[in-house]
């Protein structure tokens, strides 16, 4: 009988981690709709980096 208790208490446990997972990602969906929410993402800085130097390069050396 302790084992049964033991089963629907780890069961309450995991519905309530899963149920707080859910509303952790549902606020974190919400949260990110700002309008101009741009996330910053290495290649797009890395592909910006790169052109400003080669525009940067062939104007000096006009």
């Amino acid at each position: 009988m302790g084992n049964e208790l033991n089963l629907d208490k780890a069961r309450k446990q995991a519905r309530r981690a899963k149920n707080r997972r859910k509303r952790d990602r549902e606020k974190a969906r919400k949260a990110s709709k700002k309008k101009w929410d741009i996330p910053l993402k290495w290649e797009w800085v890395l592909i910006v980096s790169m052109i400003s130097l080669i525009g940067y390069k062939v104007t000096v050396n006009t």
